[in-house]
Parts: structure tokens; sequence; C-alpha cells
């Protein structure tokens, strides 16, 4: 399955039009290639499923910084997630979370926990 820019814009609301969700698209299904297609524990039908949310994941990131958690219409005031260490990877957004909950292989999870690390060497 490829995910649609329309299924996208059905789960995260206040996406421009002109915002060109291809480049998502892409990631999630890079995500899904490398992580879950081999994993037995995961039908297509979830796999299809997790790319989805995957994608709702990023597009949250790009489009809303983390997503809006409070929205107040009467002199406008408007509230979005931080992110913080705790909250890294895909624990950082509601759709990330979801993608998680429906990964019985808990690969998702383990490389969402912030314990990666990385080193640069100056040469």
């Amino acid at each position: 399955m490829s995910v649609t820019q329309e299924q996208i814009r059905g789960l995260v609301t206040g996406v421009p039009d002109s915002f060109d969700l291809v480049p998502i698209i892409q990631l999630a299904a890079s995500m899904r290639a490398v992580y879950l297609e081999d994993l037995t524990e995961l039908n297509s039908m979830k796999r299809n499923q997790i790319e989805l949310f995957i994608a709702a994941h990023f597009t949250v990131l790009a489009v809303h910084q983390g997503g809006l958690v409070r929205s107040v219409m009467g002199d406008a005031a408007e509230t979005y997630r931080e992110i913080h260490a705790r909250e890294s990877g895909l624990y950082a957004t509601n759709w990330g979370q979801q993608a998680i909950a429906l990964d019985a292989s808990g690969t998702l999870a383990s490389i969402s926990t912030g314990s990666q690390r990385a080193e640069f060497r100056v040469i």
C-alpha cells in the first residue's frame, strides 16, 4: 500500500493544500520497508495502518511542530505540544504512539526510545 495525501489530510487537520506530503509519504514507506516488511508478527493490513500512522506522525511534526494540544476560539489562543527528550521518536505525537501500539513486534518502540547515540569526529 502506498499512503495517499488524501488519507493523511483526513487524519491530520490543518494541513495547507499547498503543503507537499510526497516526501513524508516516501519516508513512511521507507520506514515500513526497513523496519516492518519482514516481520511475521504483522499482517499486511496492520503494516498498512502503521505506515499511515507514521506518515501522519511526520506530518504533525512538519505542519504543527508537534501537534495542537489546546485551542480557544474567543480571543484566539492555541497551544502546541512541546517535544521533550522523554517523548522522542514516534512517542512525540499521538499518531506515532498509535503506530507503536499496533506494532506487536516492538520494533518501533525500540527505535523510538531515544537511546540511540551518534558520534561525530572532526578530522
